[in-house]
């Protein structure tokens, strides 16, 4: 687990995919901040993506959802089974 926020490596040396696990955590973000909240690509370790929620995000009772359309849109994006994990 990531100890802070930290520029993403690339999984595996894999550059396209870490491109697009920043693109679609953007996407994300700007839903989120319609809405107050937001999120933060923190790092991104083999099939782990780490994300932090912040603002209204952060301890909302819908933020497991928020994480597994995160997970979602990610695994689509890429044909990977990532996991998106939530991090403080």
């Amino acid at each position: 687990m990531p100890g802070g926020t930290r520029s993403c490596r690339p999984p595996d040396g894999d550059a396209a995919a870490n491109s697009t696990d920043r693109k679609r955590c953007r996407g994300h973000g700007s839903y989120l901040r319609a809405d107050g909240g937001d999120c933060e690509l923190v790092d991104v370790e083999s099939d782990q993506v780490y994300v932090k929620l912040s603002d209204a995000c952060a301890g909302c009772q819908l933020a497991s959802v928020t994480i597994n359309g995160m997970r979602q849109a990610l695994n689509e994006a890429t044909g990977l089974a990532l996991r998106v994990i939530p991090v403080n």
